[in-house]
């Protein structure tokens, strides 16, 4: 995940780039605490480079949020 624009600067929970760590058969879970408000890209990725795959992205927030589907 990359933070592209945050609100806040030097807000407890700032990050540029952050990762989920090692690749695991099947699923991922990153999870971040205390993010400050600002636009953020996540960015699925298999295992193998260049090779595509269906995916589920599961998005929890305690604030409201809105997802933007890049091209």
């Amino acid at each position: 995940m990359i933070c592209t624009e945050t609100k806040v600067s030097n807000a407890p929970g700032e990050f540029h780039k952050t990762e989920s760590g090692s690749y695991r058969s099947g699923f991922c879970v990153l999870t971040l605490d205390n993010i400050p408000g600002g636009t953020y890209t996540i960015r699925p990725a298999t295992f193998d480079p260049n090779c595509e795959s269906n995916f589920f992205l599961r998005i929890a927030s305690s604030h409201p949020c809105t997802l933007t589907k890049l091209q």
